[in-house]
């Protein structure tokens, strides 16, 4: 029979994070994902290394990175409300910046451009952990909020 494994990269890096702030966990529901934080990408290469026990097996559909991810329309208000020294709103800022635009001139347009960036990024990391440990998986999308 064939089956799949969801790997929770997202909340497991919540969890174990020991750089986060206390509230890890609840920054999740506040919408705002660790994929600007710096030690995310090698949180997912090693927890992505489980993967290889599972490479050969021939039931294996392929592996959900994670479930719900909230990939919402105000990622970019919500990134921006973090704390003051939080990579995710340091990196909403330096995007901002980089557009030549201020708080008050974010747009509609803005949070569909900053959504789908938070997306790409939070993606390639993933791919690449998981294809890592296995080249030939395929990897299915975790189901959106």
């Amino acid at each position: 029979m064939a089956y799949t494994i969801n790997w929770n990269f997202m909340s497991g890096y919540g969890a174990n994070a020991v750089e986060l702030p206390a509230a890890g966990s609840r920054r999740l529901s506040e919408r705002a994902i660790f994929v600007f934080d710096p030690g995310f990408e090698s949180f997912c290469d090693r927890h992505a290394k489980q993967i290889a026990a599972y490479k050969d097996d021939p039931n294996l559909f392929g592996y959900f990175s994670d479930n719900e991810m909230p990939f919402k329309f105000k990622s970019l208000d919500n990134f921006l409300a973090l704390p003051e020294k939080d990579a995710g709103r340091q990196a909403a800022e330096k995007w901002l910046k980089e557009q030549g635009i201020t708080r008050e001139q974010i747009t509609d347009q803005h949070r569909e451009v900053f959504r789908a960036l938070v997306g790409e990024k939070y993606f390639s990391i993933i791919s690449k952990a998981i294809k890592k440990y296995d080249p030939t998986t395929c990897t299915l999308a975790p189901a959106l909020q």
